[in-house]
């Protein structure tokens, strides 16, 4: 029962926290950059949407069994320390800096394609890049 209720939570958070970033990215635009939706600063109501995809972070870390995270230290302010440098080195890793930090990432264009993570990577306004040969 206990995994049930586990996988039940997960499909919720995943549902809710794809819908606030498919509602935040609908019609966000910029044609000064790549006419693609989520290009340009994302402006504040839908920066404040977000607030539900990062609870919905949690909810998937606490499905996985992550009911409580301790953290050493205290983070430096972002106007000290503006970039975070991490090689993440499972999958639960990029959850959580997504729930803790909400950070703006590196990731090859090819990211966009991949169903509900693509989504929500448009909305953290991803430095996207491609590969070339």
């Amino acid at each position: 029962p206990v995994a049930a209720a586990r996988l039940v939570l997960f499909g919720l958070a995943i549902a809710i926290g794809y819908a606030a970033t498919w509602v935040a990215l609908r019609g966000w635009t910029d044609s000064r950059e790549r006419p693609r939706e989520g290009a340009g600063p994302m402006p504040a109501w839908r920066r404040r949407l977000m607030w539900v995809t990062r609870l919905s972070a949690r909810c998937i870390l606490f499905s996985f069994g992550y009911h409580w995270i301790t953290r050493k230290g205290r983070p430096a302010p972002r106007e000290l320390a503006p970039i975070v440098v991490s090689n993440h080195v499972s999958y639960i890793d990029p959850i959580y800096f997504f729930y803790e930090l909400f950070p703006t990432i590196v990731s090859s264009d090819s990211h966009d394609a991949i169903p509900f993570v693509g989504t929500i990577i448009r909305a953290m306004q991803a430095c996207s890049f491609t590969f070339s040969s």
